[in-house]
């Protein structure tokens, strides 16, 4: 049985937006629209690290992650870092814009 998003309540959200600056931007109307629809869900989000500072003083926003896409690693081992550290939240939803 398939659920609704507007019946889950998930109690952590993360949010992915590895695009650059100008797709940031444009994006975050939907990053509110998801702390409006979840208010108690803890949200985090995943960006590049020049994006980052765009999310810094948002106030629903928990925790800030980075991928370098332009790091020197290949950029498979980069992900696989990344997943480490996000496994232990363990996320009941994301979304990726």
């Amino acid at each position: 049985m398939k659920k609704s998003l507007k019946t889950i309540e998930p109690e952590h959200i993360l949010i992915i937006q590895t695009a650059f600056i100008g797709d940031v931007i444009m994006s975050t109307p939907l990053i509110q629209a998801v702390c409006d629809q979840w208010p108690d869900a803890e949200v985090d989000i995943l960006t590049r690290p020049e994006s980052a500072i765009l999310f810094s003083k948002h106030p629903r926003i928990r925790r800030i992650y980075t991928l370098d896409k332009s790091d020197h690693k290949s950029k498979y081992e980069s992900f696989l870092e990344r997943v480490r550290e996000l496994r232990p939240n363990d996320y009941h939803l994301a979304f990726s814009f």
